[in-house]
């Protein structure tokens, strides 16, 4: 957008940028508010392959995709979500799902007489936003509304952040929601929390959403700060995926398991002092209810000595956060922050954190880089060697018994598909098999639970068989 959008400006101006792609990376996506930093909400773009595959294209649910994305870029939440705004909105009826608006789900639509689903929103609606709605287009302050005026979420400039959090009423949907895994970390370390969803024992099975990251419509992450203001995450992009898809928790498959990294988002870096923080989960159920997590509680520590504190500024600012959020990027604008995850390799080699920055390095240098400019679309080609050096030093960083460093389990499982998949571009679709084979042997070893070693067993098959069919 910044590239090729003549009319941008970092200032709030009626001007919308939108791209028309293909697919992103979670093929299910149909649309997206990218554009959260600096002057936001000026950037959108919808996915035609989605469009396609869930045949949407050419009917009204293309048409309501263009514009709840609008509805977004204008500072409109979901239907379900306006409570966690700031400051909080009321919702409609039904927990917002009775709403006939554009930023409603047709298929969690819930009727006044019980009637529900997409066939009876699409007999119902009136293609027009909520008068509440409609209010905030008409009559909210002008930086509420206009592009590039305040951040996604925010009504207004001087609200504070929320003094205090009511949790919504006990579900009934069956289901379980935790934040876990480490409860410390260092000066600039990226934070991250692994989301477990899971049945709650009143049932042998119940219905969930399988997206549980923070950058989709399922699920929200509200963080204390040391000062005791919460204030939901805001990635620095907001999926609209395929509501449709859900997964039966049973025996089988009890649990679903997901990793989020929370250390910046829109609003900046989101643990910039030492201190205590308090992490809580909120997720969307089929059934319309809430799930609600307990509290997780973590520390961020003051660096404890000097090398500490370089290398975690090295890990530090706006350029570094994207980077880490997106996982690498060629992109001229975070070029400084490149430099700096460059600069902690090269200068704190051994150092807990430069893990992150191979990681980081090391998925982005494996994948082909499209840049969009006047003469068309450029294509910086997969660096395989590049990224099977990187990706390496991740696994083996993590796997040395030996050192406190590492990534975590969810992480350490998409990192080493990753590895598989660059060895099989580079043609060695023996040492791809290896890294999957090692994949299941790792975690076999960590006696994690026996569905989960199936999870990952199936996912390394998945891998393997996509790797060979395309060889």
């Amino acid at each position: 957008m910044v590239s090729n959008f003549s009319g941008h400006r970092d200032v709030e101006q009626w001007k919308l940028w939108s791209i028309i792609a293909t697919h992103y990376v979670d093929v299910d996506v149909r649309g997206i508010e990218f554009d959260e930093e600096g002057s936001p909400r000026q950037g959108m773009a919808v996915f035609h392959t989605a469009l396609v595959e869930q045949r949407m294209a050419g009917t009204r649910k293309e048409i309501r995709t263009w514009v709840h994305e609008i509805g977004h870029v204008l500072n409109l939440m979901h239907s379900w979500q306006k409570n966690i705004a700031d400051p909080p909105q009321p919702l409609g009826p039904r927990n917002g799902y009775g709403d006939l608006s554009w930023m409603n789900y047709p298929q969690h639509y819930r009727g006044p007489n019980e009637e529900q689903g997409e066939d009876a929103y699409w007999a119902a609606f009136p293609y027009r936003f909520t008068a509440n709605e409609l209010r905030h287009l008409r009559h909210g302050f002008y930086r509420n509304v206009v592009m590039g005026g305040n951040a996604f979420l925010t009504g207004g400039a001087d609200h504070p952040a929320l003094e205090r959090f009511d949790p919504p009423p006990a579900s009934r949907s069956g289901l379980r929601l935790e934040l876990y895994g480490r409860d410390t970390f260092s000066h600039g370390e990226p934070v991250v929390t692994e989301i477990k969803l899971s049945l709650d024992g009143s049932s042998p099975h119940a219905d969930a959403f399988p997206n549980l990251s923070p950058r989709g419509d399922n699920l929200t992450v509200l963080v204390t700060d040391p000062a005791g203001a919460i204030r939901p995450f805001r990635p620095i992009a907001r999926h609209c995926g395929n509501p449709d898809r859900r997964v039966t928790l049973d025996a089988q498959t009890p649990a679903l398991y997901d990793s989020a990294y929370l250390g910046y988002g829109a609003d900046g870096l989101t643990f910039a002092q030492p201190g205590t923080y308090r992490l809580r989960a909120l997720c969307k159920a089929p059934d319309g209810s809430t799930v609600t997590s307990p509290e997780h509680t973590i520390e961020v520590s003051p660096p404890q000595s000097e090398q500490d504190r370089q290398a975690g500024d090295l890990l530090t600012g706006s350029q570094q956060g994207t980077l880490l959020a997106l996982l690498g990027s060629d992109a001229p604008q975070l070029a400084e922050g490149d430099a700096a995850l460059d600069q902690l390799i090269a200068t704190h080699p051994d150092h807990p954190l430069a893990v992150y920055a191979h990681m980081v390095k090391g998925t982005n240098a494996g994948r082909h880089f499209l840049t969009l400019g006047k003469d068309g679309i450029g294509v910086r080609p997969a660096d395989t060697d590049t990224s099977i050096e990187e990706l390496g030093a991740v696994v083996e960083t993590t796997l040395d018994t030996g050192t406190d460093a590492g990534v975590d389990n969810i992480t350490l499982n998409a990192t080493m598909r990753r590895l598989a998949r660059a060895h099989a571009r580079a043609g060695d679709l023996k040492q791809a098999d290896t890294v999957l084979d090692q994949l299941v042997e790792t975690f076999r070893d960590k006696d994690v639970p026996p569905p989960v070693l199936a999870t990952i067993a199936e996912q390394a098959e998945t891998t393997r068989t996509e790797l060979h069919d395309q060889a």
